[in-house]
């Protein structure tokens, strides 16, 4: 049953947005669980939860949410299950892609992840064959999505471009982009800088994100609104693993020569980079973390309305 029976569109939205958040959190403790273990799965998890444009975006009607759940699924499945490229797993692969597309139309690049894999796994005429299926696949996924839109009213053309900002590009615009990416993750860009560069283990999983990644980022840079870091959103499974090693690979080092367990510092740093986040989350003067428009306010002050 719809949440929109029991409340107002915005606030159903929001609901729903809050479980793609959950949704996210259990895909990244799985995905970087296979990549690591079990304590840096959960650590990322944890990571995510406390992350600013989480804690700023994930409890309002938009698209990010659920995009960024589809997309993060889909390399999940590539890492994970993704053994042949053969008929199911086109098919799954199809499906994930086109309810990301559903979301937003940046997950397009998804695709991109996907044929980086086949470039790793096999010879290049392998390589190009399983992508033309690949390909093939995708295409067909596109088919409903059209229709979808279509029905809705909705255009592959039409519609983002008028909530797009688009930046002129200057010194001053550069320093302002590249703040808006520091914030995203402020404290937590040192430990995955310095995860990235101690883990030769998973340099493969992170080339392929970073090619992925970065155009997708680049296009947030120049279109979202002034000021906004929802971009950030696509750098999730590229920073998080690595910060989450990282971390844990700092504490074990500075713990020897100061005496304190890495345990506690490692919990302590995530609690710090939690406070960060909130207090950074709260200076977006629209966003769910002030008192005015606290979702779980929202809700009960609608129930009430509603069923009391």
């Amino acid at each position: 049953m719809p949440f929109s029976y029991f409340f107002s569109d915005y606030t159903a939205m929001a609901i729903v947005n809050l479980l793609f958040w959950n949704g996210t959190i259990i895909l990244l403790y799985l995905l970087v669980t296979r990549l690591y273990d079990e304590k840096t799965g959960f650590i990322s998890a944890l990571l995510y939860s406390t992350s600013l444009v989480p804690i700023a975006y994930n409890s309002r009607p938009l698209t990010d949410c659920g995009s960024n759940f589809f997309f993060i699924l889909q390399i999940y499945y590539v890492e994970v299950h993704a053994r042949a490229y053969r008929g199911k797993e086109l098919a799954l692969l199809g499906i994930f892609f086109a309810l990301a597309l559903l979301h937003k139309e940046s997950a397009f690049f998804a695709i991109v992840y996907l044929g980086l894999d086949l470039l790793y796994r096999y010879k290049i005429t392998q390589a190009i064959w399983k992508g033309l299926r690949a390909g093939i696949a995708a295409l067909i996924s596109l088919i409903p999505v059209t229709l979808w839109k279509n029905a809705t009213g909705a255009s592959w053309f039409v519609g983002r471009n008028r909530q797009a900002s688009p930046t002129n590009l200057s010194l001053a615009s550069m320093l302002a982009l590249l703040f808006r990416t520091f914030i995203a993750f402020h404290i937590g860009w040192a430990f995955a800088i310095y995860g990235i560069i101690k883990d030769k283990a998973r340099k493969e999983y992170y080339v392929k994100c970073f090619i992925t990644l970065i155009l997708p980022v680049m296009l947030g840079w120049l279109t979202a609104p002034p000021y906004s870091p929802r971009f950030a959103f696509f750098l999730y499974p590229l920073v998080l693993p690595a910060f989450a090693y990282g971390l844990q690979e700092s504490s074990k080092k500075i713990s020897k020569k100061i005496g304190i367990k890495s345990e506690k510092l490692v919990w302590g740093t995530v609690f710090l980079y939690y406070a960060i986040s909130y207090f950074g989350a709260s200076l977006f003067p629209s966003q769910d973390v002030n008192a005015s428009t606290n979702l779980v306010q929202v809700v009960w002050e609608e129930l009430k309305k509603r069923w009391l």
